[in-house]
């Protein structure tokens, strides 16, 4: 208790540990990397917000390789892609296509050596739309409706198809 307001301790202690080192390590801190060491030895749960903070993580660092790596296997593990994950996924894509015209190298992130995952180039615009409508189509059992859901559900956000008008 710090004077009359209480402190209350965060609900997913890991992940706001990551989230804050993610905010504000430099890109050559290693202690990000520490958490997935963690994760592992703790046999924590891996969850959609576990996966967001990773992709939030290397995409910071610029590591678009490993991004997508980790992208791949969010979806293929069966994991839900929210509208943050597909918010940063389209981030990381513009970010990717700006650098790939400065210098074209992968580097392989010390995330992927601990995690042990492959990694993954960047899907084309159109792919990532498509999966986005079709996660939309599950999300709203495939029933039109002419005003965007305003559920926090949905990962069809006015905020996500601006992000994509940009890519197109």
């Amino acid at each position: 208790k710090q004077g009359d307001e209480t402190t209350r301790a965060p609900d997913r202690p890991y992940l706001a540990l990551l989230d804050e080192h993610t905010a504000y390590a430099d890109s050559s801190s290693k202690t990000p990397y520490d958490f997935i060491t963690t994760l592992q030895r703790d046999n924590l749960p891996l969850s959609s917000e576990v996966f967001n903070s990773l992709l939030r993580l290397e995409l910071s660092r610029r590591q678009y390789a490993s991004f997508w790596g980790l992208w791949k296997v969010m979806g293929d593990g069966g994991w839900r892609k929210n509208a943050s994950s597909w918010k940063l996924a389209l981030k990381a894509k513009k970010w990717e296509l700006d650098s790939t015209r400065r210098r074209a190298r992968i580097h392989t992130s010390p995330l992927q050596t601990l995690a042990g995952y492959d990694s993954a180039r960047a899907p084309p615009h159109r792919t990532l739309f498509r999966d986005l409508l079709l996660r939309h189509q599950q999300d709203t059992s495939r029933r039109p409706s002419l005003d965007l859901p305003t559920c926090a559900v949905s990962v069809m956000t006015t905020s996500v198809l601006n992000s994509f008008l940009t890519l197109f």
